[in-house]
């Protein structure tokens, strides 16, 4: 059935109906903010590391190829593609509606969104809050007429994702308190304290005056001369402790491991070779599942024979792809050899069918 229709015989509530679910996304966010403004947590999407690994996860699925392109892949757009990246490394989810216009499939990405249902997927029904500039409306529909990306889900609750960071809630308050402990410090303003004897008249005058040390000695009247030791400026301001700035560096690697991401990948000055690896990995290892699970989602809403891969990833380590087809060549060549059908040595070599 192409979903974009209520089945008949279904009752849905209506699209201004109280939700019912003890997990909605609306109620989990409103506690967070709450728990914000009270002091009692911090938000740790705000940190850099986990901007720049949800930045890799964005702009590797904008770059992923849609295959066969035709109008029910239409919304399937590098800019939508982008939006599930982040939404899925920021929230594990992205919801969004399809729609029919003209003969092109859309979809619309919700802001937020709940489930109700039983067991079966096939009895859930969303409702969705799709934001615009100016107005955000809600509606209700059923499990065919949306696609709902998700990644981390728990067996305990299937029809939602779970975002790294919130498998990881310890490494991420931790790494979040550090952040705001070193921000802090290093708002201290700086300045410099000369210490000087003398009648204070005198010295408050000198130092209206902008006097300064000289030559080893105060050069001002009325001030007592001594050597410079007895006067050396005295600085204060920030003093990050090395512990937490270690602990920094360590809690910034925790975070990009759980995102799946080498810490490699942002070493200042981190060898060729090893970056190439750490982004294979990354590619092989996180994005590329990550395009499989969008592509069992959109085969099932959306078109059953649609492939969407990260081939284009590969650019990323040319020595290692020249090595590996060198290597599938020599594999193929070797099978031929031993009398194997062409087109079986091609496809057993890796080389296409």
């Amino acid at each position: 059935m192409w979903p974009f229709e209520r089945r008949a015989g279904r009752r849905y509530p209506a699209d201004n109906a109280p939700s019912t679910s003890s997990t909605g996304a609306t109620d989990a966010k409103i506690s967070e903010l709450l728990a914000q403004a009270s002091g009692k947590a911090v938000d740790a999407t705000t940190l850099a590391v986990v901007e720049a690994c949800a930045g890799l996860w964005e702009w590797s699925l904008a770059g992923a190829t849609v295959e066969p392109l035709s109008n029910r892949t239409a919304g399937l757009t590098p800019a939508l593609l982008a939006l599930v990246g982040r939404a899925l490394a920021v929230k594990g989810n992205l919801v969004c509606r399809i729609t029919v216009e003209g003969a092109a499939v859309r979809l619309w990405p919700a802001a937020d969104f709940d489930i109700q249902g039983e067991t079966d997927p096939a009895t859930w029904t969303y409702r969705l809050n799709l934001p615009g500039p100016s107005a955000t409306h809600t509606v209700v529909v059923p499990a065919d007429g949306v696609v709902h990306f998700r990644c981390g889900a728990l067996p305990s609750a299937p029809w939602r994702g779970v975002a790294p960071l919130r498998r990881a809630t310890s490494t991420a308050t931790l790494a979040a308190a550090v952040e705001s402990s070193l921000s802090a410090e290093l708002k201290i303003p700086p300045g410099r304290v000369g210490l000087v004897h003398g009648k204070a008249a005198d010295l408050l005058a000198w130092m209206k005056r902008g006097g300064y040390f000289a030559g080893g000695n105060v050069p001002d009247r009325g001030l007592q001369q001594e050597p410079a030791a007895r006067h050396k400026p005295q600085t204060y301001g920030p003093q990050p402790d090395a512990v937490v700035e270690a602990l920094r560096g360590t809690t910034g690697r925790d975070i990009a491991n759980a995102f799946g991401v080498s810490p490699a990948l942002f070493a200042e000055r981190g060898d060729g070779a090893g970056q190439r690896e750490a982004w294979r990995r990354f590619w092989l290892g996180t994005v590329q599942p990550l395009a499989v699970q969008i592509q069992a989602e959109v085969r099932e809403k959306l078109a059953p024979g649609v492939g969407i891969t990260l081939e284009g990833m590969r650019a990323g380590d040319e020595d290692g792809r020249s090595r590996a087809v060198a290597t599938r060549a020599a594999a193929f060549k070797t099978l031929v050899d031993t009398g194997m059908e062409r087109d079986e040595a091609r496809r057993l070599a890796g080389l296409g069918g």
